[in-house]
């Protein structure tokens, strides 16, 4: 159901984009008062817009089947080790492997509900109107740093915050949570447990008409190969993730749906670096 809901609504976007191509076709009153040259312009540019509108379908539907091809290979996972488990724990069994069977059902069907709603947040983020609001950056900031730091993992990660306190801007609250929490919650998870002094400095400030913000850790790093995929829906550039794989996806599609930009440094065994741009709403 999920599935034909996130569909639907792929569906409904390129049915839009069709309708608004017919309602331009529809009147040619335009073209009658004018000269041959200016005609010729007129439809030069329409050529050219509808060039692009069947690019931008073209890309929709490479996106949709993607999506959809990625999505379904994902929730295989989770599901088969669901039948497998209740499988065995169907048969004769003692009590303490029933109860391990049970357990093994709740966490498979624990990653599967935690990639329906990142699936579902994906398809949202796409398509969602953005409502912008103003925030004190500061403060934003240290209530999602507050929330991760209280988590068992969290708790042995040090969080640095540095913003001037007075700093505000206009954004949408959401999807900078969204950004904030998942590249916290990464290098919180991909820390080195080896060291005693694992960090997460979160920095902002206003540069130019653009807020820049950057998240830096000392953590396991990503090595050169898998940096350039790693905000690929369903990539996991460490082979321990236990993750969706499409955290850093929702990231830069908040980042894309703000109209900013994103840029990843990184050292194997040293530690990340993400810089996000974010202008001002016009």
């Amino acid at each position: 159901l999920v599935l034909m809901l996130i569909l639907s609504v792929f569906l409904y976007r390129n049915y839009k984009i069709k309708q608004r191509v017919n309602k331009e076709l529809e009147n040619r009153d335009e073209l009658r008062n004018l000269k041959l040259d200016e005609i010729i312009k007129f439809l030069t540019r329409e050529i050219a817009d509808h060039k692009l509108t069947k690019a931008q379908m073209e890309s929709i539907n490479d996106e949709l089947n993607d999506f959809m091809y990625k999505s379904s290979h994902d929730l295989k996972g989770p599901l088969a080790s669901i039948i497998s488990v209740t499988s065995l724990a169907a048969g004769k069994i003692t009590e303490q492997e029933r109860m391990q069977y049970i357990d093994m059902i709740a966490k498979s069907t624990a990653k599967l509900n935690n990639i329906l709603d990142d699936l579902l947040n994906a398809a949202r983020i796409g398509h969602a109107e953005v409502p912008y609001e103003t925030i004190n950056v500061a403060d934003f900031i240290a209530e999602i740093a507050g929330i991760l730091e209280s988590t068992e993992d969290g708790q042995k990660v040090h969080i640095k915050i540095e913003a001037d306190k007075k700093l505000e801007v206009k954004t949408g609250k959401n999807l900078l949570r969204n950004i904030l929490q998942n590249l916290i919650e990464n290098s919180i998870k991909y820390r080195r447990t080896s060291i005693d002094n694992c960090f997460v400095k979160i920095s902002a400030r206003k540069q130019n008409s653009n807020l820049h913000i950057s998240v830096s850790d000392n953590g396991q790093g990503i090595d050169e190969k898998s940096r350039s995929t790693v905000f690929d829906m369903f990539v996991r550039a460490n082979v321990t993730s236990q993750g969706t794989g499409l955290g850093l996806y929702l990231v830069k599609k908040s980042v894309e749906k703000l109209n900013g930009t994103i840029e990843l440094k990184s050292k194997k065994g040293e530690g990340s670096t993400v810089d996000i741009f974010l202008p001002e709403p016009v």
